[in-house]
């Protein structure tokens, strides 16, 4: 216990057991090593000479701070399949107050009173551990000297990279407890917005202009480029299935080919899609106000966890499933998840139901987007390898081409089946389901990069479907070869709505025998293809 080498290990390998309890090995991995620099200090520190009751303290202290993080996460992970930034502990931590959190904590104080013995234990090792180290007199080999070296520079990295240090518990904690006070501002805002967005509605006073039982479905994906789907032409068969049915279901679904999202992120993209632009000036009002006013049950299915879009969309639905409770990249819950809740929707008794499903689609990381050893594109040499080697992109885009396109491959078994469901939901004598992605993303296809992309074409080009089983004229529905918008999406929904109201304006949606195109403006040039 004496040894330098053996103290620095076991504070390593029990922080970092720890903090694998309560998050994944990646996350655990950069926890480690922005813990890295107290092992080793104690591991020279030993080496050279014996180090203060005041190193030893701070050392300490540093640890306990580990060790309490990966408790609570552990916590969270077990109670609530939560992680701490997730929407469903940040609204609970801003809606509570210390009456409520006494009462908590009684509910279920043996609970807390075994993870809190845990972490006591944890932190007496620790303590004692640290107390009772002497000086090593022994001089480290050069390899291990280089080793440490090169751990060190791991460290230096992760501390160096925003999204590695905002997992420090130091920095993580003060940003959640920030994150916790804007959530507690933007429901006083957002609800007096609701309240406004359902006021406007009203008086608006939208009417259905359909009899009997009616279903709308819209499934909004994210990060999908239409240039990766083998239904628009991409020479890898990534959408089988959704060809498939565009074979079978001919003119009853519509697939747009020229279609465009006017933002290259998740949340500016969601604003502009769910907004009925008022002519004249006048203020835009919210889609799910109207579809509300106007009569519809709204459930809202999402595999997000995203407290802005939570906040600002998904509040308006009378049911919010949200099957994911870990918010940003890292999250790996597939997208399969939400069909069980889109089914339980479908089955309601309601007459009108509108049901919105938003998935995760090939957000990155892209290999969490689809079931583990499921990338047939990694062991082939295909033209896609052939055309990326001509325009010398580098091997680690093109790894992530394959991940990206097996991403879109699984995302296409998910998509089709919501096509699928919506088309045999129950007895609705009317069905509608449409498809769309909130903006692209660029995997070597322009550029040798992978990721969200606000300067090239790759970030904007987007899938577009309909299908409903009533199709209406002819030549509402021959509406493939024209270009669509996702900004003027709302009244697309609003006309599979079936909503009408006074002076509603039929030049933007694309269903509209009076739909009159207009190029968005972008940073770049605009082709189409």
């Amino acid at each position: 216990m004496e040894k330098s080498g053996v103290v620095a290990a076991l504070l390593l390998i029990s922080t970092f057991f720890v903090s694998l309890l309560g998050q994944d090995s990646l996350r655990a991995a950069k926890s480690f090593f922005l813990y890295l620099p107290f092992g080793i200090f104690i591991f020279w520190g030993l080496k050279k000479k014996d180090i203060g009751c005041f190193s030893r303290v701070f050392v300490w202290i540093a640890t306990s701070i580990f060790y309490i993080d990966g408790i609570v996460r552990y916590f969270l992970k077990e109670a609530y399949g939560a992680s701490p930034e997730s929407s469903l502990v940040l609204e609970a931590a801003a809606n509570t107050n210390i009456r409520e959190s006494a009462e908590y904590l009684f509910a279920n104080s043996v609970r807390f009173l075994i993870l809190g013995s845990g972490l006591l234990a944890l932190m007496l090792f620790s303590g004692k551990l640290l107390m009772i180290a002497r000086a090593d007199a022994t001089n480290s080999s050069r390899l291990l000297s280089g080793f440490i070296l090169l751990l060190m520079l791991v460290s230096v990295v992760a501390h160096l990279s925003k999204p590695w240090r905002r997992l420090h518990p130091v920095f993580f904690w003060q940003d959640w407890y920030k994150s916790v006070s804007v959530v507690k501002s933007n429901w006083k805002t957002q609800a007096s917005s609701r309240e406004d967005q359902l006021f406007r509605a009203n008086a608006i006073s939208p009417k259905i202009d359909r009899k009997g039982g009616s279903v709308v479905v819209l499934v909004i994906a994210d990060s999908i480029n239409r240039d990766n789907m083998g239904v628009y032409g991409y020479k890898r068969n990534t959408t089988p299935i959704l060809s498939l049915r565009r074979k079978e279901l001919g003119r009853d679904m519509v697939i747009f080919r020229d279609a465009w999202s006017l933002d290259a992120s998740t949340v500016p993209a969601f604003e502009s899609m769910f907004s009925l632009q008022g002519a004249n000036g006048e203020q835009s009002v919210h889609l799910m106000a109207m579809a509300r006013s106007a009569g519809y049950k709204i459930w809202w299915v999402s595999n997000h966890d995203d407290v802005a879009i939570e906040s600002r969309h998904a509040a308006y639905a009378d049911t919010v499933e949200m099957v994911n409770r870990t918010p940003g990249r890292s999250s790996s819950s597939l997208d399969g998840e939400v069909l069980e809740g889109l089914e339980m929707a479908l089955n309601d008794s309601a007459e009108k139901k509108f049901i919105v499903v938003h998935l995760l689609g090939a957000h990155p990381h892209y290999a969490l987007r689809y079931p583990k050893n499921e990338n047939p594109f990694s062991q082939t040499m295909d033209d896609i390898d052939y055309e990326m080697q001509e325009k010398k992109r580098s091997f680690w885009v093109k790894g992530f081409r394959e991940q990206y396109d097996s991403a879109i491959l699984y995302h296409d078994s998910v998509v089709s089946k919501t096509l699928d469901l919506t088309r045999f939901a129950g007895k609705s004598p009317y069905r509608a389901w449409i498809y769309l992605s909130d903006h692209g993303q660029e995997v070597g296809h322009l550029l040798d990069k992978a990721g969200h992309s606000p300067t090239t074409e790759s970030g904007y080009r987007i899938p577009a479907m309909i299908w409903r089983n009533d199709i209406g004229s002819e030549g509402e529905m021959g509406a493939g070869e024209r270009k669509f918008r996702s900004d003027w999406m709302a009244w697309a929904v609003a006309d599979l709505l079936s909503l009408q109201w006074k002076n509603k304006n039929t030049n933007l949606s694309i269903l509209s025998d009076n739909y009159q195109w207009t190029p968005p403006q972008y940073n770049f040039k605009l082709t189409y293809k």
